[in-house]
């Protein structure tokens, strides 16, 4: 099951993180699980987060069993509970999103 990111830039984005063993690493778009696989290298604490049931199905395959999945929306994630408090966050953001004008607008 292949994803859309190139396993060498996930590499490469996993060593500029400096992920260490004890390191909780999150990927709250995980998708076929591309930065989470780059991440196992370093820790074996992998949390990843999709809204698409097929992408978790592919990162599951793609991933050791000791990752942690969940089909949700990140962005509704309790981060203030302690258990889910994460030390490296990897994300490529999902590229057929498209931003509004205004949403442009608001953050300028």
């Amino acid at each position: 099951f292949s994803g859309g990111l190139n396993p060498e830039m996930a590499r490469c984005m996993a060593n500029l993180a400096q992920i260490s063993p004890k390191h909780r690493v999150i990927d709250p778009c995980c998708g076929s699980g591309t930065l989470l696989y780059a991440a196992s290298l370093y820790s074996h604490s992998l949390y990843g987060y999709d809204l698409h049931a097929n992408h978790l199905l592919g990162a599951k395959l793609n991933l050791p069993t000791y990752t942690k999945l969940q089909l949700a929306d990140a962005t509704c994630l309790k981060l203030d509970q302690h258990e889910q408090k994460f030390d490296r966050m990897l994300l490529n953001l999902p590229w057929r999103c498209h931003v509004s004008e205004s949403a442009q607008d608001a953050n300028t």
